[in-house]
């Protein structure tokens, strides 16, 4: 049963490659082939479990993959500058991710992209209480996204690089001081500190400096510098980075 997983990963990293290329097509098919496979292989979980409202472990890690699957879609078509889809494959990831869904799933992957791409798709909507974009009230989920992340942060991925980039990005999209964004995410003793700062600095933390304001041309161009200038910072590849970034405007400096 597990050959399900590898093949969703198997397919996933060809997809990626695909993506890297600018072959988005070839990407978005592979990835539509994971999900079906593993869409399957829940559907046929489901009946199995021994209490209806418990998945077993390898349901959990089926679901996981499908939510990473989903979201690595939400990233190809943002790629492509198609908004609108790409929040949509990103929202189908969060409903996997979610504390009410029967998965148990701990992440914020889904839950801060999908923040991320209604940003790129309306900028200002960060500064207008009340603003809708695509169905969510952004400076309200933002507010949310950050106390759910702080709350996993506060039990199993104390020490998560990933789930630190995304409570700085969420923080840095509401309009905190990057000092208070800071002191935030390192406010309490953490022997993987040194570790996490050298990890943040290339996932995360170059890409707080885009600038989502510019016109998309722009955009695009800056995207393209700073995941160089992450892979010169020492980093062997940056297979997340282009899926984990965002910035609240130009004058953002990394933590």
């Amino acid at each position: 049963m597990a050959d399900v997983i590898e093949s969703a990963r198997t397919l996933k990293s060809r997809a990626m490659d695909a993506r890297d290329d600018e072959d988005f097509e070839g990407a978005i098919s592979l990835l539509s082939q994971a999900r079906r496979e593993l869409e399957r292989e829940l559907h046929d979980l489901e009946p199995k479990r021994a209490d209806t409202g418990s998945p077993g472990r390898f349901e959990q890690e089926v679901a996981a993959q499908l939510a990473h699957i989903l979201g690595s879609m939400g990233g190809v078509y943002r790629r492509q500058k198609k908004y609108p889809a790409s929040i949509k494959f990103y929202d189908d990831g969060y409903n996997f991710e979610d504390p009410k869904a029967p998965y148990g799933i701990v992440n914020s992957y889904n839950l801060t992209q999908r923040l991320v791409s209604r940003v790129f798709l309306n900028p200002r909507a960060v500064d207008e209480p009340g603003s809708i974009v695509e169905g969510l009230p952004l400076k309200d989920a933002l507010e949310s996204a950050r106390r759910e992340i702080e709350r996993q942060r506060a039990g199993s991925r104390r020490e998560d690089e990933y789930a630190a980039a995304d409570l700085a990005i969420v923080a840095l999209l509401r309009g905190m001081s990057t000092g208070a964004t800071s002191s935030m995410i390192f406010c309490t003793p953490n022997p993987s500190r040194n570790r996490m700062r050298s990890r943040l600095r290339w996932t995360c933390l170059w890409s707080c400096k885009a600038v989502l304001r510019k016109p998309v041309k722009d955009r695009q161009s800056s995207e393209t510098a700073l995941r160089k200038r992450a892979m010169r910072s020492g980093a062997k590849s940056a297979p997340e980075f282009d899926t984990r970034c965002g910035s609240r405007s130009s004058n953002l400096e990394m933590i």
